[in-house]
């Protein structure tokens, strides 16, 4: 029996981004969706080719793709992050964005290396502000 999904959620367990990403999943009309969801994840993926753990979560990505062929892959991050020191260690909010924005794109690509050159999800990069403020919002990174 073949076992299809929306989408694969992959990005980091911090409970204050639960909610925004809740409501861009609802909103973007994934229902049935895997979620990996590990302190840290894109910057693990983001540099697999250097650690072994980025390339272990990427290989199960793969897995998850492979046993239930979602339409699209939703790879998230947020500012104030702990795995990279929280907005504190960023000189700006602006600075925090570009550099975590360039970790999502490599987690991506880390991603896209691993699936099938033909007809696999659709990678969608999603970037959780305002982490802080405990009113988070989501918004696609492209």
């Amino acid at each position: 029996m073949e076992h299809r999904i929306d989408a694969i959620v992959v990005g980091c367990s911090d409970y204050r981004v639960e909610l925004a990403v809740e409501r861009w999943l609802r909103e973007h009309r994934f229902y049935t969706r895997d979620r990996l969801l590990i302190p840290g994840v894109v910057k693990y993926l983001a540099v697999a080719n250097r650690n072994p753990l980025g390339g272990f979560l990427a290989n199960e990505v793969v897995s998850l793709v492979d046993g239930h062929r979602p339409a699209e892959i939703v790879v998230f991050t947020h500012d104030d992050c702990l795995a990279y020191g929280g907005s504190a260690r960023f000189s700006s909010p602006e600075e925090e964005r570009r550099h975590l924005t360039a970790e999502l794109e490599d987690a991506a690509e880390t991603i896209r290396k691993r699936l099938p050159a033909q007809d696999g999800p659709v990678i969608c990069l999603l970037f959780i502000r305002d982490t802080a403020s405990g009113s988070p919002v989501a918004y696609e990174v492209h």
